[in-house]
C-alpha cells in the first residue's frame, strides 16, 4: 500500500528551509565574505553601521576598474584601494578567497591580479569590513586577524588608523599619494612620522622632505601654529624612545566624519562632513604657501610669507651667492658673516669676548632637533658650553632642543611657533647695540623735530590770520572817517594810523566775541547805548593758555604746581619707559605721547580751527590717572626701599644676636 503524503507539511518545511537558507546568506554576505562566497563587479559588501562598503569602482575620466573602499554615501569617495597598479580592463573582476586563505582578486581569465599575499594560512578563513573602514582577514577557527587593510593603507589617514614606524624592524606604516585623481597607482609623496630625537610628521617627495609638521609636544605638532584651535585632542603619538612610534587619529564627536588625505600634489588636506550629510569640506591642508615648502630659503634662511621677498638671512648672516639670491633662488641659503669663537684664532683683542644668541621669535623651529635633558633654564648654557651648537630653544611639553651644523626650514609666524636662540659672534651683538641706539636716536630726533616743526607752523598761521584782521581792521576804520570826518578824535587816530604800532592794539574776531558772549546771549546784556547794546565778555576765552582756559585765573601757587607736576609725570614715564621689557621703542612712544599731549594743552584750539572740547575731556581724565599712577609707583618705590632697609637691620640685628649667642 502506498504511504500517503502530506502536502502542508512537505510546503511548510521547504518554505523554512528558504527563509534559513536566505537569512543566513544575508547575515554572512552583508559584511563578510566567505569561503565559500565571491562578490563579481558590481557588487558590494558593506560594513554593518553602512559606514563604509568594498566593491568595484571606476575613478574620473577613465574606464578601468579597481577594487576598494569607499563612503557610503551618494557623494562617494575612496579611502583604500587594493590593485593600485594592475586596473581591470573591464567588469569581469571576482573578489574571492583563494583556497590558501588569501583575500585574492581575480580578473575575466581567473588570474591573480592581487593578494593579501600572507603565508602559512590555513583555509578556514573570512573577510569582513569594519565601520571603521578596516578590511580584516579572521583566522574562524581562532578569531585572529592575520591581515587588515590599516597596515597597508593608500592615501587616506582614517580615525583609529596607526601610522607607526619602526626603525629596529624597518618596518613603516605611510600613506602614499594617487598619481593623479584618475590613476591611483602609486606617486612620489608619501607621508609618515619620522622617529627623531623628537618625533614629528613628515610629507616626502621620493627621498626629499616636501614638508614636516615640526616636533611634538605631547599635544600637538608645534610647527603648526592654528593645530591648538583646528585640533581637539584627535591626535595621540606613542614613542617608546627606542626608535617606535605609533600616531593614532580619532575624534569624540560622532556626529563628524574626520579623515586626512595626501594628494596627488602632495597636500595633506584634512576633511570631514556631518554624519547623513554628503558634503565633503577641506578644513585644513598643507603646505598652504611657499613657505610651507621644506626648506626654501635653505641653510640659515628665514621664510616670511607676508614679506616680499620671502626669504632674509638671519641676522649675523649673509647670502652665500648673492647672485642667485637676488635672482630668487634662495636653495643655497646663506653664510656667517663672522666665524664663532670656537672656529677662529683667538688673538690680544678677541679674547675674553665671546658669542652670544640673537632671538628670533615666533617661528617654525629649524629641523634635525636634538632633545637635551635637564632644565629648560640652562639650555643657554649648556649651548654655549659646546661648539658644535649653533642654537637652541626651549618649548613646554619638551624641554631644551639644541642644534648643531646649518638650519634648516625656518619660517617666521604670525602667532604660535617657539622663540629660537641663534648663536653668533661677539661682533654681531654690538652691530645689534648699535643699530637699537641708532633707532633710538633716530627717533627721538625725529620726535622733537616734528614737535618744533607744528610749533614753527602754529606761529606762521598765528601771525598770518593776526595780519589779515589788522589789515581789515585798518580797511574800516579809513572808510568811517571818510564818512564821518566830524569826529575828531578818530581824525586824530587816523592821522597817526602810521606812526602808531597797530600791532599793540587788542583785535578780536567775531568768532571770539561770539564766544565770549556766549552767542551774544540776553543775559550777558549789561545795557543799551546809542551806538548800540554793550555785553559782558568772559576774558578766559582770549587767554589761550590752554583749551577751555585751564588755569586762566590761577595763582602763581597753583600754575606751579601744575609745572612741578608735569615734570613728576615726565620723569614718571621716563623711568618706567627705561624698565620695560623693550625701553628702545617703549621710551620713544612714550616721549612722543608726552609731547603730544603738550601740544594739545599749550597750542590754542581755535588757531586750527578744531574743536578739542572732547580732547580736552580725554586728556584730563588721562591727567588723572597718569598722576595717581605716579604717585602710586613713588609709594611703591618708598615701601619697597623701606622694606630693603628694615630688612637689611633685621638681618643684621640676627647676625649680632647669633654671633652673641655663639
Amino acid at each position: 500500500m502506498a504511504r500517503s503524503c502530506n502536502p502542508k507539511f512537505s510546503l511548510f518545511h521547504g518554505l523554512v528551509f528558504i527563509l534559513l537558507f536566505f537569512w543566513l546568506e544575508v547575515c554572512t554576505s552583508r559584511d563578510t565574505i566567505i569561503s565559500t562566497q565571491s562578490i563579481k563587479d558590481p557588487e558590494i559588501i558593506v560594513s554593518l553601521g553602512k559606514t563604509f562598503k568594498l566593491g568595484f569602482f571606476s575613478p574620473v575620466n577613465t574606464t578601468n576598474r579597481y577594487v576598494g573602499i569607499l563612503d557610503n554615501i551618494p557623494v562617494t569617495i575612496v579611502v583604500w584601494v587594493a590593485n593600485r597598479d594592475k586596473p581591470l580592463n573591464d567588469s569581469s573582476g571576482i573578489v574571492m578567497i583563494s583556497e590558501g586563505g588569501n583575500l585574492v582578486i581575480l580578473n575575466g581569465q581567473k588570474e591573480v591580479i592581487w593578494s593579501s599575499n600572507v603565508s602559512n594560512l590555513v583555509a578556514n578563513s573570512s573577510v569582513q569590513l569594519l565601520d571603521t573602514g578596516n578590511l580584516v582577514l579572521r583566522d574562524n577557527s581562532s578569531g585572529r586577524i592575520i591581515w587588515e587593510n590599516f597596515q597597508q593603507p593608500s592615501d587616506s589617514f582614517l580615525q583609529k588608523m596607526r601610522l607607526g614606524t619602526d626603525a629596529k624592524k624597518g618596518e613603516r606604516t605611510l600613506l602614499t599619494s594617487w598619481k593623479s585623481p584618475s590613476d591611483p597607482f602609486i606617486r612620489s609623496f608619501s607621508a609618515r612620522i619620522d622617529p627623531l630625537s623628537i618625533p614629528q610628521f613628515v610629507v616626502w617627495n621620493g627621498s626629499h622632505p616636501y614638508w614636516r609638521s615640526g616636533p611634538w609636544n605631547g599635544q600637538v605638532f608645534i610647527g603648526i601654529p592654528t593645530m591648538h584651535k583646528l585640533y581637539d585632542n584627535e591626535f595621540n603619538l606613542v614613542d617608546d624612545k627606542k626608535r617606535t612610534v605609533d600616531l593614532t587619529f580619532s575624534y569624540a564627536n560622532e556626529s563628524i566624519v574626520l579623515y586626512l588625505q595626501l594628494n596627488s600634489e602632495g597636500s595633506l588636506q584634512k576633511k570631514g562632513r556631518f554624519v547623513g550629510k554628503e558634503d565633503w569640506y577641506v578644513l585644513w591642508w598643507a603646505p598652504k604657501n611657499e613657505c610651507d615648502v621644506y626648506g626654501k630659503c635653505g641653510p640659515f634662511g628665514s621664510c616670511n610669507s607676508r614679506d616680499s621677498p620671502i626669504c632674509t638671512c638671519l641676522r649675523g648672516f649673509e647670502p652665500k651667492h648673492m647672485d642667485e639670491w637676488s635672482q630668487g633662488n634662495w636653495s643655497s641659503g646663506c653664510k656667517r658673516k663672522t666665524p664663532l669663537q670656537c672656529e677662529r684664532n683667538n688673538t690680544v683683542n678677541e679674547k675674553g669676548k665671546g658669542d652670544g644668541f640673537l632671538k628670533l621669535e615666533r617661528v617654525k623651529v629649524p629641523d634635525f632637533e636634538v632633545w637635551v635633558p635637564g632644565l629648560e633654564d640652562n639650555c643657554g648654557s649648556l649651548c654655549l658650553n659646546n661648539c658644535s651648537c649653533t642654537a637652541y630653544s626651549g618649548y613646554f611639553g619638551i624641554g631644551c632642543m639644541q642644534w648643531s651644523g646649518s638650519l634648516i626650514d625656518i619660517q617666521k609666524f604670525m602667532d604660535g611657533g617657539a622663540d629660537l636662540y641663534i648663536r653668533v659672534a661677539y661682533s654681531e651683538l654690538d652691530k645689534e647695540k648699535n643699530i637699537k641706539t641708532v633707532l633710538a636716536i633716530t627717533i627721538s630726533i625725529g620726535s622733537i623735530t616734528i614737535a618744533i616743526c607744528a610749533y614753527c607752523f602754529w606761529r606762521w598761521m598765528a601771525k598770518h590770520k593776526a595780519s589779515g584782521r589788522k589789515q581789515k581792521s585798518k580797511q574800516l576804520l579809513f572808510r568811517r572817517v571818510e564818512l564821518y570826518p566830524e569826529y575828531s578824535t578818530e581824525t586824530v587816530l587816523v592821522e597817526n594810523t602810521h606812526q602808531t604800532n597797530l600791532e599793540e592794539l587788542p583785535l578780536y574776531s567775531l568768532e571770539d566775541l561770539t564766544n565770549a558772549t556766549d552767542n551774544f546771549h540776553s543775559t550777558n546784556k549789561l545795557e543799551q547805548g546809542g551806538f548800540g547794546p554793550v555785553y559782558m565778555v568772559d576774558v578766559s576765552v582770549f587767554l589761550p593758555l590752554a583749551p577751555n582756559g585751564f588755569l586762566s585765573h590761577t595763582s602763581t601757587t597753583v600754575r606751579a604746581t601744575a609745572v612741578f607736576f608735569a615734570y613728576v609725570g615726565f620723569d614718571a614715564v621716563a623711568n618706567s619707559a627705561e624698565e620695560s621689557a623693550r625701553p628702545q621703542w617703549n621710551f620713544q612712544l612714550c616721549l612722543m605721547g608726552s609731547l603730544l599731549v603738550y601740544i594739545l594743552y599749550t597750542v590754542p584750539s581755535k588757531k586750527f580751527g578744531i574743536d578739542l572740547k572732547y580732547v580736552s575731556v580725554l586728556i584730563g581724565i588721562g591727567s588723572v590717572t597718569g598722576l595717581t599712577t605716579t604717585l602710586l609707583v613713588g609709594s611703591s618705590l618708598f615701601v619697597a626701599v623701606a622694606v630693603v632697609v628694615v630688612g637689611t637691620t633685621s638681618t643684621k640685628e640676627e647676625a649680632t644676636s647669633t654671633k652673641e649667642e655663639e
